[in-house]
């Protein structure tokens, strides 16, 4: 049965380095193992795993969220990789250390790891990478390495980022996402079509087979061997995309899907089903709050009265307990009590209050809002927009529901076609980053309060700054954000990984906390 026939059966703390830190010694890169005096592995075996974003493309330069990167995952090596604690550890890179003034950044490389397609691994592939990466047209990691101004190949095995002054404190955490995904300069030079048929271009375990984009893709084991023995234990990696949880859930219990991904209510569902024994279950929260998006700088959210209204006359509480099992925890600020750059007390002093959401319009001389929200038809996002609908008409406001497909619901809202957008703030680990990728960039998160915290996220960004101080910087940033509403967080949510007890290495799966994954280190048993 091929991927297009099952789907339609079934029917859906941060490394932080400062300029005085840091060698990071090479070690084991795998998590640990977790099979040990198991069943025996099948290393030809299929894994297929039921994801909800679909991807559009392959090529890691253009990637529109984190969603897309599971596949690129196993195609690509990153210099540097995130373990479950969110701490930075060796992938390509084995070591890496800031200059003490902060003025570059050095890669030691692992040697011998080769390309598909025969060639090196090295400085030289780091460095044109990099380099595509910030000139490419329409990259959307680009603005994660304005703080490179030029990279230095010191020899084969390391590699000099030389750095805007005051900036790059992010960076080890930055390339271990697709921005340090190396790519084969054989691949870039002859013009490959990195975007559906990347072929031998990347050092990672698998290759593709088969990508349709939108519905699914096939990975097979790359020939030749993989320079990391715990990654690549099946011999096929399939992944398929919907919407929906139910038919991802469907498709497990027919035996048709091997793992999936399930959010909002399918937990409870998933959950329920799990106690028959059929499949087992583990549940994480994730860094990926779902959010309202809505642009500042436009009609009707350019006053900040109007956005912080809407705001608080939602009702988070009630969107988690009766929508979502209890398992959203409400949240107007990106990262959780515990990490670094948490505002302790934000959620507090920004609770739900009705009545000041109609004093806030009223001040704002605004008596008859409307606007147009769009969000992913026949998600979880369904459901909580039609919430959200009900809960702003108790104070005036009118919503009109815009249910579009995801890719359309998202393009529509980044190029303004949108004045909202309901989806999932695809958080990262390092916040340079996140203010970056969401705030500055795509979804426009800052839009309304740019000018404010511009300079405030320059100043985070120097490596030199000890972590406690880039902290009370973010924690500023987070508070405006907030205060101001220029992004509506609602609440964190949590995933279920429901799987069938033949997979193995689900309780150490890296990047859950993304609401993504990397599944390089799965198993499947005989």
């Amino acid at each position: 049965m091929n991927v297009r026939t099952l789907l339609a059966a079934a029917g859906r703390c941060v490394a932080l380095v400062t300029a005085a830190a840091l060698a990071v010694a090479c070690s084991s890169p795998g998590p640990a193992a977790t099979d040990a005096g198991a069943p025996e592995l099948d290393r030809e075996a299929t894994l297929r795993i039921g994801l909800a974003g679909p991807p559009l493309t392959l090529d890691p330069a253009v990637l529109p969220t984190q969603g897309a990167l599971p596949p690129t995952f196993l195609l690509y090596d990153r210099l540097t990789r995130l373990e479950d604690d969110l701490q930075v550890k060796p992938m390509l890179a084995t070591a890496w250390r800031f200059a003490p003034d902060g003025s570059s950044l050095e890669f030691t490389l692992r040697e011998g790891v080769r390309f598909h397609d025969g060639t090196p691994v090295d400085a030289t592939a780091v460095k044109t990478t990099l380099e595509r990466n910030k000139t490419l047209p329409g990259s959307t990691v680009a603005p994660l390495l304005d703080a490179v101004t030029s990279i230095d190949v010191v020899d084969p095995a390391t590699v000099r980022l030389n750095l805007v002054p005051g900036r790059g404190a992010e960076l080890p955490t930055v390339l271990a996402y697709a921005g340090g995904e190396i790519i084969s300069p054989k691949a870039i030079a002859d013009g490959r079509d990195l975007a559906l048929a990347p072929g031998d271009a990347g050092s990672g375990p698998y290759v593709v087979s088969e990508f349709r984009p939108g519905e699914a893709i096939t990975l097979t084991r790359a020939p030749g061997g993989y320079w990391d023995d715990d990654a690549a234990k099946p011999a096929t990696v399939q992944i398929v995309y919907s919407a929906q949880g139910s038919t991802r859930l469907n498709a497990l219990r027919a035996g048709q899907l091997d793992l999936v991904q399930l959010t909002g209510p399918d937990i409870k569902t998933g959950e329920k089903l799990a106690e028959s024994g059929a499949f087992s279950i583990f549940k994480t929260e994730v860094l990926t709050p779902y959010s309202m998006f809505v642009h500042g700088s436009a009609p009707p959210f350019t006053d900040p009265r109007v956005r912080q209204a809407v705001s608080i006359a939602i009702d988070r509480e009630a969107i988690s307990r009766d929508l979502l099992g209890g398992d959203c925890t409400p949240r107007v600020q990106p990262y959780a009590p515990g990490h670094w750059a948490h505002a302790d007390g934000l959620e507090d002093r920004l609770a739900f209050d009705p009545d000041r959401a109609k004093q806030l319009l009223a001040e704002a001389g605004v008596t008859d809002l409307r606007f147009r929200l769009a969000f992913t038809a026949g998600s979880t996002f369904e459901s909580i927009a039609q919430a959200i609908q009900a809960q702003l008409a108790a104070v005036g406001v009118t919503v009109e529901l815009t249910p579009l497909p995801s890719a359309a619901a998202m393009a529509g809202y980044r190029q303004g076609e949108h004045p909202a957008y309901l989806g999932s703030m695809p958080t990262d680990a390092e916040p340079a980053q996140l203010l970056q990728s969401t705030y500055f960039g795509g979804f426009s998160a800052a839009e309304g309060i740019r000018d404010q915290v511009v300079p405030i996220a320059a100043r985070a960004a120097d490596p030199t700054l000890s972590p406690e101080q880039r902290g009370e910087l973010y924690r500023q940033i987070w508070t405006a954000s907030a205060e101001q509403a220029s992004v509506i967080l609602l609440c964190a949510s949590k995933q279920l990984w429901a799987y069938s007890p033949k997979v193995t290495g689900v309780d150490s799966m890296p990047w859950r906390w993304a609401g993504s994954i990397d599944a390089r280190y799965l198993g499947v048993m005989r």
